[in-house]
This record gives structure tokens, C-alpha cells and sequence, in this order.
């Protein structure tokens, strides 16, 4: 059995020990492939991966698709793992498999799913260990999602006993049936793969979690225990790794279904359950993974994991206090042997995963905890020491320094609700520790400039997980921090000053100016988050005196840059001193100006000794002038516009800080020259977006009650710009590259103004502004740039914020026809782009969501806030013969409508633009909706019944509403004589099975799915119930037909309550009743079925 697998058959190689059928495996595949096709298949698999000819390769992979086109052609892929020698064939077999397991799995019949599993099992015994590891990688990978899906069937749950075959076997066997459990547990792991739910997802996961799991991590533990007493028969390099990962498996397994990002530290427990309680309670368990680290050089990083998932396990897995406190003092105690001896911490893994333990460490003790525990001063001293030789070798370890800042600083954090009466002795500590991580910051200066790799500079993540930790080291000993930083950064400005000053430029080379900038770069991002950390922090006035030492510092070296600025010296360091600055404003903002800044503070009395800066005012004019500055001269950085204009936006969105600046004279400077001629930034490519950001925050300091009296003046550059576009001969005219950087501005400035025009005022300037003047500008422009979404999608998508009624801004007088007007604008903009989007030279584009889909779901986007905007009253439209309305709902179906929809569904963005429609059209126009062709009808409510199947909870919501108002239309109009009741009967009746069929799909999601949104679902139900009662009879018998004899009376009385005092009716009052009732239904079926 241990030939190669060309030479026999499974069964005929199967040693007892794998006999996983009751007979031989029978080889159905014989009369499905033959010797000779079976060369062709290697010869194409070959191609497939080795062909240097392009169309060679692609023909070949074609050919071979057929394999995972079908469930049935899964014996031509056994038939080829049986019988092919080639590693290319292997691989399409196990990737084909894989796949048809993944996408078919409907497809099989149960006992197939039992014949694969066991093919699976017995193949991977028998050849498993002559394989490359890519291959038996599919195959296991395959057997786990088999697994997974046949979890409910026989014999998926008897996977931990077949797996003790391997383990009984050969070395190589106990390697495969450690990977086995290891994919497994990945597997169950994964959410949403191929047919299941989420909620099914959850059903198979809980299951796997209580039958199995536990049964695996004692497998695991009796593995590596076996290791670490020298067992002979474990001393493999492969048997420790997998057994380590086996642990660390079972320890992350998401055990109550939080599906945890795995970069995220947030989620620092582990939900363990009860019944490994008993591991935990014995001091064994803890001890193995620390004697493991100590003793298997190759697989400490691991070790170090499992121990980091060991120190997270939740408070209340422990009895009682007594019992945790022991478990933290083996913990710690485990730590501490570590730190005295410098355990494995020379090497970059098992420091990071050191680090990380550190922090989870406090992440689920409290500090009152950790002091109570023997030997917590040695401890704390070698975490300190650990963590100052951490900061000095910097470059060597630079992930790992955020966790160990940030376990300092929820240490520092924690000394105010400290109550034991022994000293937790972070006062003497933390300003060693504050004061070495400066020190390591204006040293390592020089390397980030050379660095040609990304440093901490570049990561604005990783930059910002530091500067969040400072705040508490840094004001834990304000004194000392604050006399240390003005130590640093007073020599450093006196050297900056000497290198830009004319006449002292000879003061060192151009490179010492460039390391002195990045030395006060990070003294500035330290002093910000230093500063900003006032806010959420017990501060005195002595803390304020020192936050306006440090602060007249930057504002001074602010006032030394900004004199020298010229875009023509920006160097990286340059650039970086540039952010620094706007980090350190936007801190000072949230601690000293705005909202919740104080309006008296002695900050302002030391900035007013050193700078002459003694209010708010004078300070939001100095950083006002900086925001000026830098829209001026740093416009080809992409980075500094972007953060100055954050700036400026979060200062004009501050009730406080935005009636503040709407007094200074430099607002009303900017208001008035606005152009790019003022602001260079604005004609440079990159920063197209930013110019959205940049006038709506120009809009908010237009439209306060003080200046939308300027409006003409501001608005005329705009205004110049349209009509220079207005004028062009032709639609021709339009098509030149200045034009469209002309006309992609334009758009983008008028989203941004209309965005800020929150109130009806405001927008009634605009809107009196631009219709009807300016509005042929945009019907020209989606005629003549149809075929390019840079130039679209800005247009489209102001269209779409002018026409959103948010604040009740369009609010018309009751004899203005403002509403109707803009209305049809935006049925001409629909029709002109529609009409032309769904040309045959967009549809063969590759791109279909750039080019096509994204202005679709923008259009969608416009008629949902056209429709549901309560501005326009739509039946003028009928009655005076306007086709505006039915134009622009038709194109707006046929251009979504001809999209498939399963691919419109892979698209979040416009799934929701598409349903968002389609309600808006079912709730204000359900009469059109129901006069539609019957095909197109079908499909609309086909499209509704797939939304309701999908994930996104908003998505469904939609979709319920819809059919809420589709059905509730029905009902109370089908015995009229109307065009529309005519028309809804006639479709029913060509396809009798669309209401049964929602009606089922919504019971069955009531019953079996976990919903947030389950007032939407009750609202169609109750619909669909009155109107297919017939059906509903037969869904009901359905699920009790289902469920065991013994239970179907009690369940029949669980159902007879949900219509209890439910009439046939929609009113309110009896919608509101069966709501109830569905809740207590839900609730109560399916704990009386699960128990």
C-alpha cells in the first residue's frame, strides 16, 4: 500500500486500519474515463500549467472545466486521483473536487456525501504521505468542507474517531490526521462559504463546538504532552508544529459566533466554555505550553501564541475569584521566568508574540489583580526593563512596540480606580519609559530618512496605535515629560531657525536640515497627542500651564515653517514636520477650542506670556492662516491637502468653533477668492476629490445666517464657469480634455455646495441659482461624456445629493412649481444617460462596474430621493399628459433590469441603490409597478424574493417594505375595475406561484433564520397570509410534517397563537397583533423544537 498509485486501487491498498467503508470502495468510475482519455486530461493539466503560450493555456484550462461542471463528473476526478501519476492531473482532480463539493454540493445526495467523505478519508490514507504538499493540501481542505456540509449526516460527526486511525498508524499517518483536525477546525471557522447561511454557518459551528472541539484540544494536549516528554515516537519536527497548531485552533475557534477579525486585537477574550473548565483548573495544562516553549526552539512563536490565547480566557470560566487568582499567578509566574532568563526573546517572533501576551495580560485583568499577586514588583521591574531594551532596538521589532505602549498605557490609566494598599509602582517607571521612547524617536531620525522600506512615518495605522498610547505615559509625571520635551525641541527649533534664516544656511549641510525636521516632527506628534490627551483625563491647572509651554512651542516652530514655505524645498522630512503640525492642531482643537473646550483656561495665560496669543480667536486665526498656507503652497501633496481640509472641515462643522470663524477676516478673504487661481491645488489631478471636501466646507461658512447675503459674489466663478460651458456650438464642443477637467470641477465644487445647504434658504439660493439657467450644462455633459465615469460620476452624483430632500431643505411655496421643474431635469438626465449607458461599446468593456454599473446605481440612486422626496406632486404629471415621470421610471427599470442579477447582487453598492428604488417605486407608485408588462413584473418581484435571501439586513428591509405595499395594493384593489387591478390579476394568474412562493421563503426566514429586522418581515407576512391562505395552511403542515410525532400537537397549538385574535385584515392595530405573535412564535417554536 505504499506503491505508487498508478499500479492499483484504493481498495485493493487500504491497510485495516482505514477500512472507513463497510466494503471496498467500488471503482463507479471505470466505465466514465479510459486509460486514453485519461492521458489527455494529464497532457491538457500539463498545459494548463506549463504552456508559455497564452491561448495554448487558456484553451487548455477550458477544456478541463468541464470536470467541476458537474456533481456527476466527481468519478472522473476520483478516477484520476486513483490512476494518474502526474502532479499537474493531481492538482486539477483536487481542485476540481474542491470546487464542485463547494458550488454543488446540492447536487450530491446524501449517500454520495457519505461515499465522498469516506473515498476522501481512505485515499488520504493510503496515499497521503507520497503526495506534494499542495495537492494533499486540496484534498484536505475538500475533506473538511465536506465535513462541514455534511456535518447533520452520517458519518461526518465521527470525524475524531477516524482521525485516531492515523494517529494509531505510521509517523507520517499521525502528521496527515494532525492536519486533518487542523483544516477542520479552519474550516469551521469560515463563514458564508458556498450554500450555507450564516445562520446555518452558525447551527453547524455550535454543533462542531459541542460534539467535537473539546475531544480535539485534549487530542492536542495528550500530543504535545507526549512532546514534551520525549516521547520517541513524537521527536518530529512536523508532529510539534502540528500539534501546536492544533492547540492554537482550538483555542482561537470562534466558540460564540463574534466572527472576530484575526488583525484586530479589540476582542481580546476567549469565550472558552464551561466544559473545559476542568483543563484550565489544572496547573498542567498552563505549565505544558511554557515547558514547550522553553524546550522546542523551531516552535516557540507558536507556544507563545497558545499562551497569549491562554491569558485571554473570560473571567467567568473560573468559579470563583480563588481560582482565577491562581491561574494569574502561575501566569504570571510563567512571565516572569521568561523575563529572568530572556527566554527565546532574541528572536523578532517570539518577542512580537511576548509582546502581545503582555497586552492581553491586562487586556483581562485589572490592575488590583495583577499588584495582589506575589512577586508583581520583580515583575513589574522586568516588564519595564523589557520594555525599555524594546524601545532601543527599535528597528528591530517595530510591530511589536504599540502592544507594549499600549499595555503601559492601560496600566496608567487603571492607577485612579486602584484600591489596594500595596503601590503598583508605574509613578517611577513610566517616565523612564516615556523618556527612552523620545530618546528612540530623534534617534532613529536619520534611519526612517533612509530608509527605503515603509517606516512608522508612512503607516498612518501603526503611527496612530503609538501616538494613542502616549497621552497617559505622557501625563502620568507631566513635570518631568514636559521638561524633557522642552529640552529637545527648544535646541532643535534654534538649529531649524539657523538653517532657514538667510545669511546662516551655511550652518550645516542640507541633509542636517532635513534630520532636524524629522527630529521636531516627532517631537510635534508627540507633544499633540500629549496635549490632545486633556480630553477624557482628570487635568489641573498645572497640567494646562504645561500644555501652553508645549504648545508655544509649535506654534512657534509653526510660525518659523510657514515663513520659509515653498513647495520648490519639500523634502520627506519636510513633509512629514508639514503633518506633524496639522496632527498637533487637530489635538489642540478637541482639548482648547470648540465645543467641549473650556472658554477659561490657563493654557491661553501661557500662550498669551509667550506668543501674545491669549483667546480662542487669536489662536483660530493663527490656524486658520495655516490651513490658507497650505492650500497655497503644498498643493502637489497629496497627503497635506487631504489633512488640512479634514482640518478645516471638522473647524466649520464645531457649533462653536464654526460661529467663531465665520467673525474672522481671513474667512471672508477665502469666501471671496475661492478660485484656483487663489488655491493651486484645485487644477492638480490628485486632489479632484478633495475639491468636494474643500466647498463643502466653504458652503457651511457661506450659508450661516451672517454671510449667505455673498452669495452672488461667491458663487460667480461657478457661475462664470457654467456659462462658459453653456455657450459651447455644440455637443462635439464638449469633448476635449480641458473641457472635462473643466467639467469634472465644476461638479464636484457644486456636490460640495450643495451638501452644506442644509436649510430650505440655503438651497433655494442654489436652486434659483442654477434652474433653469445652467440645467442644459448637465444634459449636454451626460450626452457627450456618457462612455467616461470620470466624468459621469461627479455629475451624477450631485445630481443625486440636489435632489435629497435631508432637513426638509426642499420645502417649495404651494404655488411653485420648483418641484415639477427639478423633477424634470432629472427625468431628461435619466433618459439622456440611460439611453446611451447601455450601448453595445460599453457592454463589451471589461471593467462592466466602472463603466456601466456605478452610473446605474448612481441613476437608481436619483429617482430613489426623487421619489421619496414629498416635493413633487407626480400626479400632475398624468394628468396633464407630462411623460416625465413614466420615461424616467421606465428607463430606469430597463437599464437596471438588463443586468443579470445575480450579478447586480455581487455589488453591495448597488444592490441597495437598486432595492432602494425599487421600494421607493413600490410605496409611491405601486399602480405603475402593477401596470407593467407581465415579464418585467415577474422579474421585479423575482429581484425582491432574491433580496430577501441575501445577508445585508437593510437589503431585506427594503425588499419587505416593498412587498408590504405590493401586496397590501392587492388586496385592497383586486376586485376593482381598474387598469392596474386588471393588470396585477392578469399577471398572478400567468404566474400563480409568485406571492406562495415569497410566502414561503418569509415563513421559513421567520423560523429558521436569526433577524435583527423582524417588524419588517411581519408586515408583508401577514399580507401574503390573508391573500394565499391556502398556502400558508400548507406551509404549516410542512413544518409540522417535519418535526418528530411526539411534538406535532404542541407545535399545532404554537401556530393556532400566532393568528389568535388576528383578523383578515390590515389595519394597524391587527398589523401591530400579529407582530407580537410572530415574536412569541419564533421565540417559542424553536425552543421547544431545539429542547
Amino acid at each position: 500500500w505504499r506503491s505508487s498509485p498508478s499500479k492499483h486501487t484504493t481498495a485493493q491498498c487500504t491497510p485495516k486500519h482505514f477500512l472507513f467503508l463497510p466494503r471496498p470502495f467500488p471503482r463507479l468510475c471505470l466505465g466514465k474515463m479510459n486509460p486514453e482519455q485519461l492521458q489527455q486530461v494529464e497532457e491538457l493539466a500539463q498545459q494548463a500549467y506549463n504552456s508559455t503560450v497564452p491561448a495554448e493555456r487558456a484553451l487548455a484550462e477550458e477544456r478541463l472545466r468541464v470536470l467541476s461542471a458537474s456533481p456527476e463528473n466527481s468519478v472522473l476526478c476520483r478516477y484520476i486521483l486513483d490512476n494518474s501519476r502526474s502532479p499537474f492531473a493531481l492538482t486539477i482532480a483536487s481542485q476540481s473536487l474542491f470546487k464542485l463539493v463547494t458550488h454543488m454540493w446540492a447536487g450530491f445526495t446524501p449517500a454520495q456525501h457519505a461515499e465522498l467523505y469516506n473515498y476522501l478519508l481512505t485515499y488520504l490514507a493510503t496515499f497521503g504521505q507520497s503526495l506534494q504538499q499542495y495537492i494533499l493540501a486540496s484534498l484536505l481542505q475538500t475533506l473538511a468542507r465536506v465535513i462541514k456540509f455534511g456535518w447533520f449526516e452520517e458519518p461526518s460527526q465521527d470525524i475524531v474517531d477516524n482521525v485516531d486511525k492515523f494517529l494509531k498508524a505510521s509517523l507520517n499517518h499521525y502528521v496527515i490526521g494532525l492536519r486533518i483536525l487542523n483544516e477542520l477546525i479552519v474550516e469551521m471557522n469560515l463563514g458564508n462559504q458556498g450554500h450555507l447561511s450564516l445562520s446555518q454557518h452558525r447551527k453547524v459551528a455550535v454543533s462542531f463546538r459541542d460534539k467535537a472541539l473539546l475531544r480535539i484540544f485534549q487530542l492536542a494536549l495528550n500530543t504535545l504532552g507526549q512532546v514534551a516528554a520525549q516521547a520517541p515516537a513524537l521527536q518530529d519536527d512536523r508532529v510539534q508544529g502540528q500539534g501546536l497548531k492544533l492547540a492554537l485552533h482550538c483555542l482561537s475557534f470562534d466558540f460564540i459566533g463574534t466572527i472576530p477579525d484575526e488583525s484586530s486585537e479589540d476582542l481580546g477574550i476567549v469565550q472558552i466554555p464551561s466544559s473545559w473548565r476542568f483543563l484550565f483548573e489544572d496547573p498542567a495544562t498552563l505549565g505544558l505550553f511554557f515547558r514547550l516553549y522553553a524546550t522546542l526552539p523551531s516552535h516557540t512563536a507558536l507556544a507563545m501564541e497558545c499562551l497569549v490565547q491562554m491569558a485571554s480566557v473570560r473571567r467567568s470560566l473560573f468559579v470563583n475569584e480563588d481560582d482565577r487568582a491562581k491561574y494569574l499567578a502561575q501566569l504570571l509566574a510563567g512571565i516572569l521566568d521568561v523575563l529572568r532568563n530572556r527566554t527565546g526573546l532574541s528572536v523578532k517572533g517570539n518577542h512580537h508574540e511576548f509582546s502581545r501576551l503582555l497586552a492581553r495580560l491586562k487586556s483581562n485583568y485589572q490592575l488590583t489583580q495583577l499588584v495582589a499577586t506575589d512577586g508583581y514588583p520583580e515583575w513589574i521591574r522586568l516588564v519595564a526593563e523589557f520594555t525599555v531594551a524594546s524601545i532601543k532596538t527599535w528597528d528591530w521589532a517595530p510591530n511589536s512596540i504599540h502592544f507594549i505602549l499600549g499595555l503601559w498605557s492601560r496600566f496608567i490609566a487603571s492607577m485612579s480606580y486602584l484600591k489596594a494598599t500595596t503601590p503598583a509602582l508605574l509613578d517611577g517607571y513610566a517616565p523612564q519609559i516615556m523618556q527612552a521612547y523620545i530618546t528612540a524617536c530623534i534617534e532613529n531620525a536619520q534611519r526612517m530618512l533612509d530608509s527605503e522600506e515603509p517606516t512608522l512615518f508612512e503607516s498612518e495605522e501603526h503611527l496612530s496605535e503609538h501616538l494613542e498610547a502616549l497621552p497617559y505615559l505622557g501625563r502620568c509625571k507631566y513635570q518631568q515629560t514636559s521638561s524633557f520635551l522642552i529640552s529637545l525641541i527648544d535646541p532643535l527649533t534654534a538649529r531649524f531657525q539657523a538653517h532657514i534664516t538667510p545669511g546662516q544656511g551655511a550652518f550645516g549641510p542640507q541633509n542636517d536640515l532635513y534630520v532636524t525636521e524629522a527630529q521636531l516632527a516627532w517631537l510635534v506628534y508627540i507633544i499633540g497627542a500629549t496635549v490632545g490627551g486633556r480630553i477624557g483625563m482628570n487635568s489641573h491647572e498645572e497640567h494646562d500651564l504645561l500644555d501652553g509651554e508645549l504648545a508655544s512651542r509649535v506654534f512657534q516652530l509653526l510660525r518659523l515653517h510657514d515663513a520659509r514655505l515653498n513647495a520648490s524645498q519639500a523634502s520627506k522630512a519636510t513633509i512629514q514636520l508639514e503633518l506633524s503640525l496639522l496632527y498637533f492642531i487637530h489635538q489642540f482643537r478637541k482639548a482648547y477650542i470648540g465645543d467641549n473646550a473650556l472658554t477659561s483656561s490657563k493654557v491661553y495665560n501661557r500662550l498669551a506670556e509667550l506668543l501674545g496669543l491669549s483667546t480662542h480667536h487669536m489662536v483660530l486665526n493663527l490656524i486658520l492662516g495655516k490651513i490658507t498656507a497650505n492650500l497655497k503652497y503644498w498643493a502637489r501633496e497629496h497627503a497635506i491637502i487631504t489633512k488640512t481640509l479634514v482640518l478645516f472641515h471638522d473647524l466649520s462643522s464645531g457649533y462653536s468653533s464654526g460661529k467663531m470663524l465665520i467673525k474672522l477676516d481671513i474667512t471672508s478673504q477665502i469666501l471671496s477668492n475661492h478660485t484656483s487661481e487663489h488655491f493651486p491645488f484645485l487644477d492638480h489631478e490628485a486632489n479632484t476629490r478633495d475639491r468636494t471636501t474643500f466647498y463643502a466646507t466653504l458652503g457651511r461658512l457661506l450659508f450661516a445666517d451672517e454671510n449667505i447675503a455673498r452669495f452672488d459674489e461667491f458663487i460667480a466663478p461657478l457661475d462664470h464657469t457654467l456659462r462658459s460651458l453653456g455657450s459651447l456650438p455644440s455637443v462635439e464642443a464638449f469633448r476635449h480634455e480641458q473641457v472635462k477637467r473643466v467639467v469634472i470641477g465644476a461638479f464636484r465644487d457644486l456636490r460640495g455646495l450643495v451638501s452644506s445647504s442644509v436649510t430650505r434658504r440655503a438651497y433655494n439660493s442654489l436652486f434659483d441659482w442654477l434652474h433653469p439657467k445652467h440645467t442644459p450644462v448637465l444634459h449636454m455633459v451626460a450626452e457627450a461624456w456618457y462612455d467616461a465615469p470620470e466624468v459621469t460620476t461627479p455629475l451624477l452624483k450631485f445630481m443625486a445629493e440636489f435632489v435629497l430632500n435631508k432637513s426638509g431643505r426642499l420645502t417649495f411655496d404651494s404655488s411653485s412649481p420648483n418641484g415639477i421643474l427639478l423633477f424634470r431635469e432629472v427625468s431628461k438626465l435619466i433618459v439622456t444617460y440611460g439611453s446611451r449607458v447601455t450601448s453595445p461599446a460599453l457592454a463589451n468593456n471589461r471593467d462592466a462596474y466602472k463603466a456601466r454599473y456605478k452610473g446605474i446605481w448612481l441613476c437608481l440612486t436619483i429617482m430613489k430621493n426623487a421619489l421619496s422626496g414629498n416635493y413633487v406632486n407626480f400626479g400632475v404629471f398624468a394628468l396633464y399628459g407630462d411623460t416625465a415621470l413614466a420615461n424616467a421610471l421606465a428607463m430606469s427599470l430597463n437599464i437596471s433590469l438588463a443586468i443579470p442579477l445575480p450579478e447586480l447582487l455581487s455589488f453591495p453598492k448597488f444592490s441597495r441603490a437598486f432595492f432602494g428604488f425599487v421600494e421607493a417605486m413600490c410605496t409611491c407608485h405601486t399602480a405603475l409597478v402593477a401596470e407593467l408588462d407581465t415579464p418585467v413584473f415577474a422579474q421585479l418581484v423575482l429581484s425582491l424574493q432574491e433580496g430577501i435571501n441575501g445577508t445585508d439586513s437593510s437589503i431585506v428591509s427594503q425588499c419587505c417594505l416593498a412587498l408590504d405595499n405590493l401586496v397590501t395594493f392587492y388586496y385592497q384593489n383586486c376586485r376593482k375595475d381598474t387598469p392596474a387591478a386588471r393588470a396585477l390579476n392578469q399577471h398572478l394568474a400567468q404566474n400563480p406561484e409568485l406571492f406562495p412562493r415569497i410566502l414561503d421563503i418569509l415563513f421559513r426566514y421567520v423560523l429558521y433564520e436569526d433577524s435583527s429586522n423582524q417588524w419588517s418581515l411581519s408586515r408583508p407576512l401577514l399580507c401574503l397570509i390573508i391573500v394565499c391562505p391556502k398556502h400558508f395552511l400548507d406551509v404549516k403542515a410542512q413544518v409540522v410534517n417535519g418535526i418528530s410525532a411526539d411534538k406535532r400537537e404542541r407545535v399545532l397549538g404554537i401556530f393556532a397563537k400566532l393568528m389568535e385574535d388576528v383578523h383578515d385584515s390590515l389595519e394597524l392595530k391587527n398589523r401591530d397583533k400579529f407582530t407580537s405573535n410572530l415574536t412569541h412564535f419564533k421565540h417559542e417554536i424553536k425552543s421547544y423544537i431545539a429542547s
